[in-house]
């Protein structure tokens, strides 16, 4: 599909220190698709997306050479046609590290880092990488951001409980339940950073 949500300009969303990012996804590509993508001040900033089948959290280095300063890939697939619940979370200090989750569990961890982290202000896009390219094939909703560090936890309870009922406060949530009707999707945390479909 080409459908996407697109922000150039949202608010509160820099992935300077740590970041979690969690969505449920439901897809059969076996491409490179982007579940979620969120630009920095120097290169292409940190995302999510569908790699071989397996869910790949990724993180530049800022010296705008398009050039990884960390990545993971789960282990597990998850392009089997089924809802999956994947996501990612980057610790910042003392040590950076970046853990990927699938249906609830860490699924890959790295602390293999090059360089200087990516980060600051930036556009941010779920279902295609915010230049527009590699859309996502197949469907994404409740989609989640955190500028904090979740807990193995907290990610377990987004994959078993509604985040409605969690008690986890994203600073951004688009749970495109009004995707269907309505060509602006609501941010539905108090952030509000709404944009067009």
């Amino acid at each position: 599909t080409t459908q996407y949500f697109k922000k150039t300009s949202p608010t509160n969303l820099d992935h300077t220190v740590d970041y979690s990012f969690s969505a449920w996804i439901q897809t059969t590509s076996t491409g490179v698709n982007y579940i979620y993508s969120k630009d920095g001040a120097s290169d292409y900033g940190i995302f999510l997306r569908l790699n071989t089948g397996r869910a790949e959290a990724f993180i530049y280095q800022n010296n705008g050479s398009h050039t990884e300063y960390m990545s993971k890939l789960s282990a597990k697939t998850v392009n089997d046609g089924k809802w999956h619940r994947v996501g990612f979370t980057y610790d910042d200090a003392p040590t950076p590290t970046l853990t990927v989750y699938v249906d609830g569990y860490a699924d890959g961890v790295s602390t293999i880092t090059s360089g200087t982290k990516d980060s600051g202000a930036g556009a941010i896009a779920v279902g295609v990488h915010h230049i527009v390219i590699g859309y996502f094939n197949g469907s994404i909703r409740d989609v989640a951001v955190w500028t904090s560090l979740l807990t193995s936890a907290n990610m377990l309870t987004l994959a078993t409980t509604p985040l409605s009922e969690s008690g986890l406060s994203p600073a951004s949530w688009w749970s495109f339940t009004d995707a269907a009707s309505n060509t602006t999707i609501n941010d539905d945390a108090t952030v509000g950073n709404n944009n067009d479909l």
